[in-house]
Parts: C-alpha cells; structure tokens; sequence
C-alpha cells in the first residue's frame, strides 16, 4: 500500500485540466509521481451533446513516461521541475447512450468490440509556464484508428493530412498544476 499524505498535505501530487484528446471537451482531475520519470492521472471528462449528438461523460486513466524530467523536493512532496518530450498510455470508459460495453443484439457476432472502452496512445510534450504550472500538448492516438491506419495507410494518406494521422488522432492541450 502506498503511504498516506503527511497532514494537511493533499493525496494527489498534482491536478490535470485537459481538452481534447479524447479525453472530452474538459476533463480534470488528480495526479501522481509514481517515480521521477512516471506519472499517473485519473480525470473525468465531459462532452456536449452539440459535439457528438449524444451526452458523454468518461474516465480516463493516464500512465505517461517523461523521459528527461526531474524531480526535486519540496516540503516533503515530489514537485517536478523539469520536463520535455513524453509518451503514454490511456485507458478510457465513456458513459452514453451511444457507447456500449457488450454488443447489442441487432448487430453480428464479432462485428464490433466495445465502444465504451478504448485505449489511447499519447506523445506529447510539456514546458513550466508558471512556477507551478506545466503547459502541454499532446497528439492522442486512438486505439481503432491506429488498427484501421496499419490496415489501410494509403486511405489515410490520401484523404488526411500529416502523413495521414490527423484521421486517427486528436491534438490536446493541458495544464498541470502541482499541489503543495
């Protein structure tokens, strides 16, 4: 088990504000240094039925790995002070009437997993803005997409553009702010 935050201290090492990047129109919420080069996210997010025709609120769990960051101590909590270029993971649930966790019964077996679910695939990069604050952006690679790119690259190719990415990927931009 983990250690408990020292008294009056806050548990989360860190607060996310995303948007974008299939995350949801806004998603926040609490983050951690795992180690000096590891950080782990829990956010909810939401999107607007005018964005996608159906009301989606969603959990997003973030592993992401900054290579050339640093970690420094301040009053006891890990406090970043340096970062860069990173890449990570995401494991995403939405909640709508639009997204489903088993197959309805009106389509075949086998015709599609489930949508509630997805993963992501993240490389971004991150700069200090305040001397609390990171500001981030982030391409987002969805899982789906990045199957149907590998099955078919020329479709991409010719119909979207940056090598024909910008059809699997969403572009996110954040800010982290560390709690002391």
């Amino acid at each position: 088990m983990g250690r408990a935050a020292p008294p009056g201290k806050p548990p989360a090492h860190h607060v996310v504000v995303e948007s974008a990047g299939y995350v949801g129109l806004i998603a926040a919420g609490p983050g951690w240094h795992l180690s000096p080069k590891w950080d782990f996210a829990m956010l909810a997010g939401y999107v607007p039925d005018y964005l996608t025709g159906e009301e989606i609120w969603q959990v997003t769990l973030k592993l992401d790995w900054h290579p050339q960051a640093t970690l420094q101590r301040n009053r006891d909590r890990p406090r970043r002070d340096r970062d860069g270029l990173y890449m990570g993971i995401s494991l995403i649930y939405g909640h709508s009437d639009a997204l489903f966790v088993e197959l309805p019964e009106q389509y075949p077996e086998d015709y599609y997993g489930p949508t509630a679910f997805r993963a992501t695939f993240n490389v971004g990069f991150a700069t200090p803005v305040w001397a609390d604050d990171f500001a981030f952006v982030e391409f987002t690679m969805l899982d789906a997409g990045l199957a149907a790119y590998v099955k078919n690259p020329e479709f991409y190719r010719e119909h979207y553009a940056f090598l024909g990415l910008e059809g699997i990927g969403s572009l996110a931009l954040g800010i982290r702010h560390a709690l002391d």
